[in-house]
């Protein structure tokens, strides 16, 4: 069994049937022409989640009103799949794997290589322990990004100014 052929679907069809993470993330995006300074826009989302082949959900940000970015195409091809995991699960291992995660993102955009990321099956206990078994060795899944091209350019994201958030 490989990662994308049942769980990152099943990780995101079941974090859509929890109505508080629906409002938590309906409270993160963005409504179309609103003065609001932080958050995500509708520029930075698909009107609709789009899909690969195999099959590797997005998030649902418009959450069917049809807010966000037309369609790019129907299918499109997942990339590179990678897990980053940790060899334990303790704060300092978190830190870790953000820094390698920092890394991999930074390469990837010095390469002209586009970054998704999900963590949909690792917010679920059962699923994260699968993989964690039989995909991982053992390792603590962390984050499952997908690397690859794409013709689309990322939309500017929303920047509070700094004296907002340091003090």
């Amino acid at each position: 069994m490989v990662l994308d052929s049942y769980l990152a679907p099943a990780g995101e069809h079941a974090l859509r049937l929890d109505d508080n993470r629906a409002a938590e993330l309906a409270d993160w995006v963005v409504v179309p022409d609103s003065p609001r300074r932080d958050g995500i826009p509708p520029a930075a989302y698909p009107a609709e989640p789009a899909h690969t082949e195999p099959d590797f959900p997005g998030r649902d940000f418009a959450a069917g009103k049809g807010w966000g970015q037309a369609a790019a195409a129907a299918e499109q091809s997942p990339g590179l799949v990678c897990l980053l995991a940790t060899s334990a699960n303790e704060p300092a291992d978190w830190v870790a794997a953000g820094q390698a995660l920092q890394r991999v993102l930074l390469r990837a955009t010095t390469c002209g290589v586009a970054a998704a990321l999900h963590s949909q099956p690792l917010e679920l206990p059962q699923l994260r322990d699968f993989i964690r078994v039989q995909l991982a060795a053992r390792a603590h899944p962390q984050l499952i990004i997908r690397l690859g091209v794409t013709s689309q350019a990322a939309p500017a994201s929303i920047r509070r100014p700094i004296g907002d958030v340091l003090l």
